[in-house]
């Protein structure tokens, strides 16, 4: 093996000799992993590994790309608390070291209060700072092809005329001006748009509906997850009872969900729930019938009960799709994961409102805990069998 140093390139038997020194090095490259953490721990011994069976000339100067590509983490924003988890944090410790660096933030954005309020400015005189800073930010912003509305009136163009000189190319009239009929004008502007929607990464553009979106705003990891959830409470069955009444409200409620639900594919079930479930059927094969529906990983796999099907369930006030369900004896089992179910407030209430939901369509529920089922799966299996076959 070769390796490439400053120094030009050497033959070497190994490039780190010992665990020890290639954890050392890896923390030298990245100091936000948790090396003490067991999962962590494992990663760098197959990458040491890995290293070992590599080929070719190896540049030290370059290992830190080598290492984040080998690393399989899917998070790369400081700002987002999969960070730091997948780096071997707990979530607690996570939270304060993203609170720390939010604060940080806030410290060095001249639109965040607190720059102002470090430098000895009131709150009041703060806000009136950031509005000068907004102000004078706004006056370097130029309009399209640099031509503003308030330089066209200072050289006596008439309104009709500015109108026509500041149309872009998404707007029919910019076409038409041009000699195209308005027909082939809505033509090109569509393709217009087609492509530019190509160029875009969605993955990565920030909308309000994104935590890193507020983040990157100057508020806290808490302040965003919050300023999320009041984005997606916009829509719910209470605004459109306000809004079109109980009647009109509830079906626009269940047409939206139905037409959102049709095209959703859920991700977010666990492959320990697939255990449960699976587990439930081969220690009671009575159970097993044409009416019982849950997910599985294996798309292509449908037994003759088609259980890879989830069940999109409409409720008196709503479509839900649950878990595990038994449609014969309308009864469903919820599996509350650790990480999609955290107990807060907010999942509480949630929790809390979509089993009333459930009950007052006539079904029965059974919540079991990732943690309960870990501890004790046949007891718990045999809790929910007890459950399916109670009378």
């Amino acid at each position: 093996m070769k390796i490439k140093t400053s120094k030009g390139v050497k033959e070497v038997n190994e490039v780190f000799p010992d665990l020890e020194t290639f954890k050392n090095h890896v923390l030298k490259l990245d100091k936000n992993i948790r090396y003490d953490n067991e999962i962590i721990k494992k990663v760098m011994e197959s990458l040491m590994v890995k290293l070992k069976e590599q080929e070719g000339v190896i540049s030290l100067s370059l290992m830190r790309g080598w290492l984040v590509k080998n690393y399989g983490f899917k998070t790369k924003k400081y700002g987002e608390l999969e960070y730091w988890i997948e780096r071997g944090w707990n979530e607690v410790d996570a939270l304060v070291e993203l609170e720390r660096r939010n604060k940080e933030l806030k410290q060095r954005n001249r639109l965040c209060i607190e720059y102002w309020v470090n430098k000895g400015l009131t709150i009041e005189e703060a806000e009136v700072e950031i509005s000068k800073q907004q102000k004078e930010s706004s006056k370097h912003v130029k309009t399209y092809y640099g031509k503003s509305k308030k330089m066209l009136i200072e050289k006596g163009y008439s309104q009709e005329e500015i109108n026509r000189i500041c149309l872009t190319p998404t707007k029919t009239e910019f076409w038409v001006n041009k000699g195209y009929s308005e027909c082939e004008a809505n033509d090109i502007i569509r393709e217009n748009q087609i492509n530019a929607a190509k160029q875009v990464d969605f993955e990565k553009r920030l909308l309000p509906s994104n935590i890193q979106y507020w983040v990157e705003k100057g508020f806290n990891y808490l302040q965003a997850k919050e300023k999320v959830t009041e984005r997606q409470t916009t829509f719910s069955l209470d605004i459109c009872v306000q809004k079109y009444g109980e009647e009109d409200g509830l079906k626009r409620f269940n047409e939206r969900q139905i037409k959102w639900l049709t095209n959703y594919k859920r991700t977010n079930f666990s492959k320990i729930s697939q255990t449960l479930f699976w587990g439930i059927l081969e220690s009671e094969p009575t159970i097993k019938n044409n009416n019982i529906f849950f997910a599985t990983f294996n798309d292509g796999f449908k037994d003759d009960s088609g259980k890879n099907n989830e069940y999109r369930l409409s409720l008196l006030n709503g479509v839900i799709l649950p878990d595990f369900i038994d449609l014969a004896k309308r009864k469903i089992i919820e599996f509350d994961g650790t990480y999609y179910h955290r107990l807060t407030p907010e999942n509480s209430l949630r929790e809390e409102k979509r089993d009333k939901m459930i009950l007052e369509s006539g079904y029965e529920v059974l919540h079991v805990s990732e943690l309960e089922y870990k501890n004790n799966k046949q007891e718990i299996i045999n809790k929910c069998i007890a459950f399916l076959n109670k009378k």
